[in-house]
């Protein structure tokens, strides 16, 4: 079709450019005559194929979405794999893209692929804490992973979004082996919001991971805690099935009487000033 491909050129452009289909125009430029639409696609796959081959130093963003979306296919079955990949693409985020902006919508605005990274982000967030379950490994990477994003994107506006980092990170301190640290990030949290059922949900969940870490199970502590959101009155206790999340302890602890302990508990306690905890 009249392209003149020289790989040095080639190689120049990519470095003025971040989607390797952009690249593809300077061969448009060189065709006089009118190519068909199948044609003028194959030049944007080939620009695509010859990125990954020949730039070694910098991904497209193309590249960067055949990441995401290959962590997907991993993700309903193989959790695992899924967060191996997407730890990869953070990575490149973090290099090529997250270095100048400082919000999420930033990025969004920033790199548009298949999936919008404030979703993807998320996600991956989401596979790790569950991949934590069965592996500490995926607990420490989730940890430095969450540190990272509230490093970077902490003084967001999103503030569901934050909380959600904040509170799995605390999750997943506990799942990594630090106990204390994950209960005393929650409590902070249950502390500065003490209107959402989040903190209680995630304290009474991490309660129940102590035998793990050489404590002893007290299904008692995890009830209080959780009673605790009721009286307060928390405002979205529906959300996080309070009342389901008690009957089920309860009846556990019924089941099992020698569970039950009567380790102290940190309660709320509000004052006319600021949320407290005490003993």
């Amino acid at each position: 079709v009249g392209v003149k491909f020289d790989e040095a050129c080639f190689l120049n452009e990519c470095q003025k450019h971040k989607y390797a289909w952009c690249v593809s125009e300077m061969w448009l430029c060189q065709i006089e005559e009118k190519i068909s639409i199948d044609m003028d696609d194959f030049l944007g796959l080939a620009s695509c194929i010859l990125w990954e081959r020949l730039v070694g130093d910098k991904y497209s963003y193309e590249m960067l979405d055949d990441l995401i979306q290959a962590g997907y296919a991993f993700s309903n079955e193989e959790p695992q794999k899924a967060c191996d990949i997407w730890c990869k693409t953070w990575d490149i985020f973090k290099k090529q893209i997250i270095q100048d902006s400082t919000t999420v919508d930033e990025v969004d605005a920033e790199f548009s692929g298949t999936q919008c990274f404030s979703n993807w982000c998320q996600d991956f967030r989401t596979e790790l804490l569950n991949s934590s379950a069965e592996n500490r490994e995926y607990a420490k990477h989730g940890v430095a992973y969450c540190s990272e994003f509230l490093e970077i994107f902490g003084v967001e506006n999103d503030k569901l979004l934050i909380d959600g980092f904040i509170s799995d990170m605390a999750e997943m301190y506990a799942l990594s082996g630090d106990q204390d640290k994950g209960e005393r990030l929650i409590r902070e949290f249950i502390k500065n919001e003490p209107q959402s059922a989040r903190g209680y949900a995630v304290l009474s969940q991490i309660i129940s991971y102590r035998p793990k870490n050489g404590g002893e199970t007290c299904i008692e502590d995890q009830i209080k805690i959780l009673e605790q959101a009721q009286s307060y009155p928390v405002i979205d206790g529906e959300d996080y099935c309070l009342e389901g999340r008690l009957e089920d302890l309860r009846k556990e602890a019924n089941r099992n009487p020698s569970l039950q302990s009567s380790s102290r508990v940190h309660t709320y306690e509000p004052n006319n000033s600021a949320s407290a905890f005490c003993q």
